[in-house]
């Protein structure tokens, strides 16, 4: 139950309890990393994160959910195994470098998940609003937008597409220098 928590998901509040879930804690890795003069990169497995570490001429990938444990690629595989409930084989794709993008869009999959299995939906808004603007058309995020505006009672936006606040009124949000600000 843990696991869920959502603070597991916001760097601050790893960093304050010392306490987080893979993707937070290689987050903190790569940049722990970064510092040293260490070349480390997060790694997207099925269910799981970890990094690879660049040294020299070898690659290394390390589990820091685990204590940052040296990972063999078949041990990766259990690991993934594990973590999605069923056999995994992974495949030379998964070794690739995660673009800062990436790692974003599936750090905000798992906190909207999380707030939809709390039935927190205004936050579980919020989050799949983040995602549109990093992926506008994307069906997925069009379709838990409206899944979410539905369980809300928000019909009216569900059809428009558009916000309208409490008061009927559309919101339109500045997404320029300043960050969001409704205008």
């Amino acid at each position: 139950e843990e696991y869920y928590d959502p603070r597991n998901s916001c760097l601050n509040d790893v960093l304050d309890r010392k306490l987080g879930i893979p993707i937070t804690l290689s987050i903190l890795t790569m940049e722990v990393g970064r510092r040293v003069g260490i070349d480390v990169a997060g790694v997207s497995l099925p269910g799981h994160f970890i990094v690879s570490a660049t040294l020299g001429a070898r690659r290394i990938f390390l589990d820091p959910f685990n204590r940052g444990a040296v990972l063999t690629p078949a041990q990766a595989e259990e690991v993934a195994s594990r973590a999605v409930g069923r056999p995994v084989k992974l495949a030379e794709g998964h070794w690739a470098p995660c673009a800062k993008r990436q790692i974003l869009v599936r750090m905000l999959r798992n906190l909207k998940g999380i707030y939809a299995r709390r039935e927190d939906w205004t936050r579980a808004l919020a989050v799949v609003e983040r995602l549109l603007v990093l992926d506008a058309d994307s069906p997925v995020h069009l379709r838990d937008r409206g899944s979410v505006l539905v369980r809300l009672r928000r019909l009216h936006e569900v059809v428009s597409g558009e916000p309208v606040d409490h008061r009927g009124h559309r919101h339109i949000v500045h997404l320029g220098a300043g960050g969001g600000q409704g205008l």
